[in-house]
């Protein structure tokens, strides 16, 4: 039995510590300066040295950087679920299990429920696998996806672990 799961949870936090760490150290050390009472020093000395325009373009990389490849990150792992329903193996699933997740989402009077199904795939001439694939059920279309139902999927060729419900 293979167990796959698609929907792994990245860890965006890191990305998001990553551009907020320059910008929290150098507001402590301007703290800490303050504090010390060497903060006009250390702005007059600033003020004077031409390495001013160096700082502020290493402290902007620093800073935006993190959230430029966090953006890249996302849009990357969309283009690649968007592969699974364009060019994906059209197959039926039997849903094994469902298990609601917490999430909700909500658009205008439309209201989504976060479930992780547990489903086996069956592709015709393969052999049946099992994989995990969190989904929005909307309110009204629950009594679909109970156990024992089937439904139809789209399976990315080149990973079977990109599952498209459609």
């Amino acid at each position: 039995e293979v167990r796959l799961n698609p929907k792994q949870k990245p860890r965006y936090g890191l990305w998001v510590l990553a551009g907020t760490f320059p910008l929290i150290a150098l507001v402590l050390y301007l703290a800490f300066l303050h504090y010390l009472g060497h903060s006009g020093e250390f702005f007059a000395r600033l003020k004077n040295s031409r390495q001013l325009p160096v700082l502020i373009s290493v402290f902007i990389i620093a800073v935006f950087l993190p959230f430029a490849v966090y953006i890249l990150i996302r849009l990357l792992e969309r283009w690649k679920r968007g592969k699974a329903a364009g060019v994906g193996i059209t197959a039926t699933a039997k849903i094994l299990s469902a298990a609601p997740n917490g999430k909700k989402l909500v658009e205008g009077v439309n209201e989504f429920w976060g479930v992780d199904l547990e489903l086996e795939v069956s592709i015709l001439g393969k052999e049946p696998f099992r994989a995990v694939v969190g989904h929005y059920v909307p309110v009204m279309d629950i009594p679909r996806y109970q156990p024992g139902n089937r439904i139809d999927i789209r399976i990315d060729p080149g990973d079977r672990g990109r599952i498209t419900i459609l």
